[in-house]
Order: structure tokens, then sequence, then C-alpha cells
């Protein structure tokens, strides 16, 4: 049951996506969510499997939970993040990126409340140092990159 309601969030995380053509185009979109999908799966990798700090239930379902929100839910809710703190000040940007810690190690702490993982070294610090990684790459592929689309004159 948990998986189809996370299929349905996924779903909807793609969906909400074309929304955002609003602020970028397309060739961001598609750049954005390469890179994030990259980032996130290898930090996820190296840091928390291979070092065994969490260990993920057997299951297909499980298995399929732990792959959409790293390739889908985590690259949109990115995507949503710069899009919300595109054209703001410094402080609100500080605080979208404070929350979007806290809602990916919620996310995080949801899947270990459900049984979806076990922490074996781990604690909430790590959730949050792990997502300061993933964002500080992510951010600064970001901010190369609309510098490259702005210097080809590709955006205005």
């Amino acid at each position: 049951m948990f998986v189809i309601i996370m299929i349905i969030i996924n779903m909807a995380a793609i969906l909400s996506i074309r929304f955002a053509r609003r602020k970028f185009n397309m060739l961001e979109i598609c750049a954005y969510w390469m890179l994030n999908c990259a980032v996130i799966q290898q930090v996820f990798t190296i840091i928390t499997i291979n070092l065994q700090m969490i260990e993920v239930s057997e299951g297909v379902g499980v298995f399929w939970y732990l792959v959409m929100n790293r390739l889908v839910l985590m690259p949109s809710l990115i995507i949503w993040l710069f899009y919300f703190s595109k054209d703001v000040n410094i402080i609100r940007k500080a605080i979208f990126m404070g929350a979007w810690l806290l809602v990916l190690s919620g996310i995080q702490l949801l899947s270990k409340t459900f049984g979806m993982i076990a922490y074996v070294n781990w604690n909430v610090g790590y959730s949050l140092a792990e997502w300061f990684m993933v964002l500080f790459a992510t951010t600064s592929f970001f901010l190369w990159f609309r510098h490259i689309l702005k210097k080809e004159e590709f955006i205005v």
C-alpha cells in the first residue's frame, strides 16, 4: 500500500515539473534532473550503503520505494527548490534551503519509521550532512550552468 502511495506522489512530482518551465527552459530542467539523480545516487551509495550505516529491508517494494525516491522525488524537490529560490533575496534562499534540508531528512526518517531502512551507525545529523553535500553540489552546478547559458546568450 505504501509503495502505491509513493508511486502516486512520484507521478505527481514528475507532472509538476512542467510548471517549472515558467522560469527554466527544458534544457535546464533536463540537465538539473540528470545531475541531481547522479549526485543523489552517488552520495547515497558511497556514504550510506558502502559504509554500511543503513540497512535496507528485504523486498521488491522497498527496493522500488528507494529507487523512486532517489530518481524521481528528490530530484524534483531540488528543481522546485531552485524554482522558488531563483528570484528572491539571500535570507529567503537560506530559509528555503534550510526547509529543504529538513524535508529531505524528514523523508529519510519516514523511511526508517515505516521500516524500509534501519539505521546502524547513523543519526539525524548525518542525514543533514548528506543532504547538505547534495545541496552544495547541485547548487554549484545550477549557478555554473546558468552562468554558461547566459554567457552563450541562450537565456536572458
